[in-house]
């Protein structure tokens, strides 16, 4: 009865996503809240969690670097992450929930992390000037974008990046994305070739022993977008 139950969901969820695309995602995440009471415990645990040093380690092949955006960063953990490998970035975060905005911010600045400002916005919406960021990344955060924004989001990240776009997302062989237990998972190579052909892409794949997780172990992966500038 339990499996009937989770297929249904699942079903449903799928139906859902299908129908009304990324403003679902938005909707949730948008809203989205924790316990003030565990922003410590959140940024301690995080720092534990192997997959975000896999794509810190990433993220600094391209040093030196002036300017970092994470895309969807939340509260800023992947940020202070950086910031304590290399403190000399101006980095900054964007993400559509305002209270975690808040939240990173005042954390980080209590804990006297001052190269990283986070900011309120959309992924599709990324107000930086051209070519203006060294390196553009995202964790976990694509797999919410459907199909009816995908492009769109690449697109405005590949604008802004002057070395590297760098995602830690669900990467898939196939020509159509799949929705899977919530997550879209998709061929980004296919995909970054179709936004600019010069990009040089590379796969890390994510093992079980970093990310003890069927999906992630399974399709996870970083995949690094090298500009040819860079």
């Amino acid at each position: 009865m339990l499996y009937l139950l989770k297929c249904f969901y699942w079903k449903f969820r799928k139906v859902k996503a299908s129908i009304f695309g990324t403003r679902d995602f938005e909707r949730y995440w948008s809203k989205k809240r924790y316990s003030k009471n565990n922003i410590s415990q959140q940024f301690e645990k995080s720092h534990y969690l192997l997959h975000r040093h896999l794509l810190i380690d990433a993220i600094m092949r391209y040093a030196p670097f002036s300017e970092v955006l994470e895309v969807g960063c939340g509260r800023g953990v992947n940020l202070s992450l950086l910031a304590k490998r290399y403190p000399f970035a101006n980095l900054r975060g964007v993400d559509i929930n305002t209270v975690f905005i808040a939240e990173g911010n005042y954390f980080l600045k209590e804990n006297g992390i001052t190269t990283c400002t986070l900011l309120a916005g959309k992924a599709d919406e990324l107000a930086f000037s051209d070519k203006s960021i060294d390196v553009v990344f995202t964790n976990a955060v694509l797999i919410y974008i459907a199909p009816d924004k995908i492009k769109e989001v690449l697109t405005a990240m590949f604008r802004i990046a002057k070395k590297a776009v760098i995602l830690l997302e669900q990467h898939i062989d196939s020509p159509r994305a799949i929705y899977n237990r919530g997550n879209w998972q998709r061929d980004y190579v296919s995909l970054i070739q179709q936004i600019d052909p010069s990009v040089t892409v590379s796969l890390t794949k994510i093992s079980k022993s970093i990310w003890d997780d069927p999906d992630w172990s399974t399709c996870g992966y970083v995949i690094e977008g090298k500009l040819i500038s860079s």
